[in-house]
Order: structure tokens, then sequence, then C-alpha cells
């Protein structure tokens, strides 16, 4: 029900009574402590209460990505990176086990210091604006086709270098400076890049085109996080979640995650603010990067830390924020053990044809695809999965025997996952 509030004018020529209409404006969410009922416009005032919540730990990580930094999902893979000091590679991360499945060499993109992983539905953009210093002069983001990450074993990338506007002062200062930069996504056509301020324990948000170019960020607004902004990861519909940790002294760090949402275009501060706060980098590593996923789950990493005598191994964990945000409002009951849809494939081993059955199917979006990857990473097969059937025929007589990953993605998001062995 729409809730109005009425103003009367009395016009002077003829004395004619008007009514004009204006929407109230207060916080829209119902989760919030001060949730106004009668709101119609989120001004972003809402309230939350102290809230802690406990990622679900998956694996430690490889000694090879020790220090991962970024997150991106394609390919039906989770891909990472290394930040300075670390060879210019990406890596392809099993899920379940953290073991590395692919690894590709960027061929024209020296690592200074990679911070982040960002990507649209073509491309994956490396954020090497890591600036510890805060002297840095070559500010840079490497653009890599998906396709050529997926196929090729080392590729080239495009550049996009920029500057920020506001920054006059380039002398050195060793984490203490508010022009580092470990977080970063892409969407609507545009970059969106939120500093770790070290003095200031805020962040700065900008923008920047996507393609290759030199260009000056535009500087849209800031915000008290509290602590270090160390990653950042939308999803389709506009939620973001920013993660980080903050120096509680004595050597105690603390780790937490913020859900911002319902806000207007470029103001993600405008809107939603909802700080979660998650553990001790003890338990979870030093938080360095987070994905989001359409259903309201994602991934997290933890770099590898040191503490006196104990040294703790970079692991991966997983989280479900959807009892603090339904990003679908479809109320869609998802199974939480693969993506967003079961996926049934049978016979299973097959020999010459496969079916592919997923539930629910009422929920299947247009544009789907189903791709078909072998043990080494490799796409070995794509095609459309149409969006007015719940199952799909998959050809076999042609792929040799062994076992293959089947994930259906809608753009760079995946809707389930499979294994499937060919005879």
């Amino acid at each position: 029900m729409t809730h109005l509030r009425f103003l009367l004018v009395l016009v002077c020529f003829g004395l004619m009574p008007v009514c004009i209409y204006t929407q109230t404006s207060g916080c829209t969410d119902p989760l919030a402590s001060n949730y106004d009922p009668a709101a119609i416009n989120n001004d972003g005032s809402c309230l939350y209460p102290p809230t802690s919540y406990s990622p679900s730990f998956i694996t430690f990580l490889s000694d090879t990505v020790h220090e991962s930094s970024g997150l991106a999902f394609f390919g039906g893979m989770l891909w990472t990176q290394n930040d300075s000091g670390n060879p210019q590679r990406l890596y392809a991360v099993d899920t379940l086990t953290g073991n590395i499945r692919r690894s590709v060499w960027i061929a024209n993109a020296p690592n200074q210091d990679w911070e982040s992983l960002a990507q649209s539905t073509s491309h994956l953009f490396i954020g090497d604006f890591g600036n510890n210093q805060g002297d840095r002069k070559n500010l840079r983001i490497f653009c890599i086709a998906l396709d050529s990450l997926l196929a090729l074993d080392t590729v080239t990338a495009e550049v996009i270098g920029f500057t920020y506007p506001d920054q006059s002062d380039f002398s050195s200062a060793s984490n203490n400076n508010e022009y580092d930069c470990e977080a970063f996504y892409f969407w609507q056509d545009s970059l969106h890049l939120f500093t770790k301020n070290w003095v200031s324990n805020t962040t700065r948000y900008y923008t920047l085109p996507h393609i290759p170019g030199q260009f000056e960020a535009m500087l849209r607004d800031s915000f008290d996080t509290e602590g270090l902004i160390t990653g950042a990861a939308i999803q389709s519909g506009g939620d973001v979640v920013l993660c980080g940790y903050k120096n509680m002294g004595s050597g105690f760090w603390t780790c937490f995650a913020w859900l911002l949402y319902d806000y207007p275009d470029y103001r993600p501060f405008g809107g939603n603010k909802r700080r979660i706060e998650l553990g001790t980098a003890l338990q979870l590593g030093q938080m360095e990067a987070v994905w989001f996923h359409d259903d309201g789950r994602g991934w997290l990493t933890g770099e590898s830390i040191s503490a006196g005598p104990f040294a703790f191994d970079a692991r991966l964990s997983r989280f479900d924020f959807t009892e603090y945000v339904d990003p679908s409002g479809t109320g869609v009951e998802v199974n939480r053990e693969t993506n967003i849809f079961s996926m049934h494939i049978y016979p299973n081993p097959a020999r010459g044809v496969a079916i592919i059955e997923l539930n629910p199917s009422d929920y299947l979006p247009n544009g789907c695809n189903l791709e078909v990857y072998d043990t080494l990473g490799r796409m070995v097969y794509r095609t459309i999965f149409p969006s007015d059937t719940s199952t799909l025929t998959l050809p076999t007589e042609s792929m040799p025997g062994g076992k293959y990953t089947l994930s259906v993605v809608h753009g760079s998001h995946p809707l389930a996952t499979g294994q499937l062995i060919v005879e």
C-alpha cells in the first residue's frame, strides 16, 4: 500500500483547493531497527543492531597462492592472484579442495602490486594499484578477455592507467597514507574503486572507464568504514559487499564486511549500509578478497599470517548473507551445496548422450549457457540452455573418455555445477 503525505494549497485565483503530494522518505528496510513502514523513498538512514557472522572454513590454500588478494569466478572455476613480489600469474582454484587447477601467465603485466580482481561478462580486470607507500605514479588496471584466459596458458593484457584527481602529495609514507587501494568491481560499464585509507580508516569511492587508455578517476563519495577496505564485489542486481580488517591494538586484528544495497546509481553509500563482524584474523587469515554470488552467498580468502612463533596458512571460506539481504526478491529455495539450482545428470557415466536436468526450473532466466570443461580447465563445449525447459541433451560421442565439469552460467554468474564421467 502506498503511503502519501498531502499538502493542501489554495490557488489565489478562484481559491480552488489543489492536492500536491510528496512521497515519505525514511528507512525502508524491515530488517533495520528504525524501519519506517510509511516510508517510500530510502534516504539511507537505516540503522542495524550489532551483527556477527562466522564464515564457514572450506580449506587451506596452496602455498602457491599464500597471498591471495582478489577473486573472480568464470569457466566454472574460482580465480585468484597474489599481490606484490609474486609472479604475474593468475590461478584457478578448486572451491572444495583449494587445489590449483590452472595457471595463466600475463606476459606484459608485471606484478608491482596486484591487489584485486574484477570481471565483466567478457573481460577480467587485474587491479595493479596497491600503493602502500602512497607514492605511485603508475597506477594501472590490466584488462584480459575471458575467452583468452580459458583457452591459453600465456596471454597479453590491455592497460588502463589512471590518477587520483585529489592527490597532490606523492611523498613516501609506508602504511601511513590515504591513496592505497585494494578493492574494485565492474558494474554498468565502469570500474568502481574503493581506497584503503591507512590514516583515517575510511574509504573513498572512485569510478573509471573500463576501456584502455589513461584517465583521471572520478571521485564520487567517501565513507567511514571503521577499518581498512581490502576487497569488493557486486551482484548483477547491484548489491555490494566490501570486506576488510581493523587493527584493535596489541597485534589483534578483526575482520568485517559491509553490505551495501538499495542505493541510487553511483551512490553505494547512499542506501542501506550494514556492518557484519566476521571474526579475527587468526580465524580467517588477513582478509583480502571477496566474491559475491547473486543468491546471497560467496567466498572469502585470507592471506597467510605470522603471529609471534605461530604461522597460519592462507585459507578459503564461504559465507551466506541471505538472512540479511534477499538479492533476488523471489524467495527461491536454493541448494546451498551447489549453486542456485541443483543439477541432475543421467546416465552418469554417459556413453553417446547425457541428460542435464535443473531444479527448480521455473526460475531459470533467459540467456543461460551450459559450459563443459575438461580436467585441465579448458572449455570443450558450450551451448544455450533453453529457459523454457528444465532439461538439455548433451552429445558425448565426440568427447574423449574421462571426467568433465559442467556449469550452467548466466553471464559470468554460475547457476549450477556438476560432474560428468564419459566412457
